[in-house]
């Protein structure tokens, strides 16, 4: 009798550590938007904000900065723009609102590639 009722405990124990493993691989998936959660875990590896007037050097830097993050998160091709683009702060945003106007006005499809190439001849004309 004894035995049934040890049995019967240490099952009730595994299965309340299986319900605490389930509740904190919820925590650590969040609901909803599977895009806002990658823009989550861009931030999360702490990406450099991007201001504008910075000199050859800077920009360079700040390319590579974001490239070696979308390397370590295997980010999909047509989120890598999108990231990027968060991270542009005044002068460098507004650069990118009007250059986006025009690449869409001209059917042209906005990829890392076309992204980094207007970028890079914003600072090196």
């Amino acid at each position: 009798m004894a035995n049934i009722k040890r049995n019967n405990e240490l099952t009730e124990a595994m299965q309340a550590i299986r319900d605490m493993v389930v509740a904190l691989m919820r925590n650590q998936r969040p609901e909803g938007n599977p895009k806002s959660q990658g823009l989550a875990e861009f931030r999360r590896n702490k990406p450099p904000q991007f201001f504008g007037g910075y000199g050859p050097d800077k920009v360079e830097l700040w390319i590579k900065e974001i490239e070696k993050i979308f390397r370590v998160m295997n980010c999909a091709d047509n989120q890598k723009v999108n990231y990027a683009v968060f991270m542009l702060i005044g002068e460098a945003e507004y650069w990118w609102d009007g250059t986006r106007r025009l690449l869409e006005g001209g059917r042209i499809i906005i990829t890392w590639d076309v992204f980094r190439t207007k970028f890079l001849e914003k600072i090196f004309p």
